[in-house]
């Protein structure tokens, strides 16, 4: 970062709120410990953990004591005195002392050059909230592989309607914001939901005419891990869909049932296949379908270094349909568990 850039930055605050991460802490503590930016504020939240997470932190504190990127004096570990992680964020962001405050999960790994290209961005962009990539590891596995290209699929919905500054997604584990934005914005997080913190935030935002900027860099990206058995990935969706019903956001809900409506319009077209013995409707859904979700994904499987994951495109598409109506279905009317709360 030039040196006129580096005086644009205010200072920056990293929370990470967690809760039962004493697997994933050491990775991410190493990640932040090598990051290229010379200064930032790191503040860990401890929401309720029941295992070692917060003895892990401790323990490995000592390292920051000689880092370049992160001194001693600005590593923070707190204890929050409420349940959840929006409450988690309300109160690591209130200990905070940044005016930029950037956003990630327990269970991520960001690159080295994440919180720099996120400082170098708003200084020249000053944006209300920045919204920056993830990237879910190929774990090799089938599954994982399959979840992977799923992800990727969200992704690139995400940064395609942001850079046309009709934003419809954004996810928690990589995201940032000035402190006003947060001041402004954060009553409207939806508290009722157990998730849900950066999607609310982001509609929050965009219903004031908030500038809400996608931030396309391979530096910025924040890697996540897939789920390992597929109840927990199945779990996870159903949570996912379940803040559906507090949206307000038009082109948010308008998106929705356009994935839904396709979706049941392939299944469809494999009832009357099946009804009929006519495949040919479905054959012509399937493949419009299946040419087009390429072609989209394309651009950002390349920037994502993960063009290997398409070949997993087809076999996806068949499943896909019926994933997206249970899912759809259970998030609403069904109940998910998340660290350990049932909702």
């Amino acid at each position: 970062m030039s040196g006129a850039s580096l005086q644009l930055v205010p200072k920056i605050s990293v929370v990470i709120p967690f809760r039962n991460e004493a697997e994933n802490l050491p990775k991410l503590l190493f990640a932040l410990q090598h990051q290229t930016f010379p200064h930032s504020e790191i503040v860990f939240v401890n929401d309720s953990s029941t295992d070692n997470s917060r003895e892990i932190i401790e323990n490995l504190r000592h390292k920051f004591q000689t880092c370049a990127s992160i001194c001693n004096d600005d590593w923070h570990l707190i204890d929050a005195a409420g349940y959840g992680k929006k409450n988690a964020l309300r109160e690591g962001i209130e200990k905070s002392s940044g005016e930029l405050i950037i956003c990630t999960d327990a269970d991520c790994i960001p690159n080295k050059g994440w919180i720099e290209s996120i400082a170098k961005f708003y200084a020249e962009n000053q944006p209300d909230m920045i919204i920056a990539p993830v990237v879910m590891l190929d774990d090799k596995s089938v599954f994982g592989q399959m979840q992977a290209l799923e992800f990727m699929s969200l992704q690139a919905s995400t940064a395609g309607a942001a850079c046309a500054k009709m934003p419809i997604m954004c996810n928690g584990a990589n995201m940032a914001f000035p402190r006003q934005t947060w001041q402004r914005h954060s009553a409207d997080l939806k508290d009722e939901k157990l998730s849900g913190d950066d999607m609310f935030l982001m509609m929050s935002v965009k219903r004031a005419k908030g500038n809400i900027a996608y931030l396309k860099s391979t530096d910025a990206v924040v890697f996540a891990f897939p789920c390992r058995t597929f109840a927990d990935f199945f779990n996870q969706r159903k949570r996912w869909v379940s803040k559906s019903t507090a949206y307000t956001d038009f082109f948010v809900i308008l998106t929705a049932f356009a994935v839904f409506g396709i979706s049941a319009m392939v299944i469809a077209s494999v009832v009357w296949g099946i009804l009929t013995g006519k495949w040919l409707l479905f054959a012509f859904v399937f493949l419009v379908k299946l040419v087009s979700d390429r072609i989209l994904l394309y651009d950002y499987a390349k920037f994502a270094k993960s063009l290997h994951l398409l070949r997993w495109l087809f076999p996806l598409s068949l499943v896909y349909p019926f994933y997206v109506l249970l899912t759809a279905i259970t998030g609403i009317f069904g109940r998910f568990e998340w660290k350990g709360r049932r909702e």
